[in-house]
């Protein structure tokens, strides 16, 4: 039961991680920053892929399944983490205006 509620609970959070980015992909887009954009893609459809080959893995494959996912949520907190970073330094850049 804990581990349903668990799975349940990691799933809609790293559905609404996939939805930002790739709703930061299109802002990304729209603001001309190309480099932006193309990471921010591949990392949706990357955590996406690992989401799904997950859960189709389940059970019966467990090391699989286990290994997909952390490829996945490395993947998504590498994008995360570098996000931060540029952020902060467009911010900073900005106030020293």
């Amino acid at each position: 039961m804990d581990g349903d509620l668990h799975y349940a609970a990691g799933g809609i959070g790293f559905l609404a991680l996939i939805v930002a980015v790739f709703l930061l992909a299109r802002h990304f887009r729209q603001a001309g920053q190309r480099a932006w954009a193309m990471a921010s893609t591949a990392t949706g459809a990357l955590f996406l892929a690992a989401n799904v080959s997950g859960i189709t893995l389940g059970a019966r494959h467990q090391v699989a399944c286990n290994l997909t996912l952390t490829v996945g949520i490395v993947v998504a907190w590498a994008w995360l983490s570098a996000l931060s970073a540029h952020l902060h330094a467009t911010q900073a850049k900005a106030h020293r205006r």
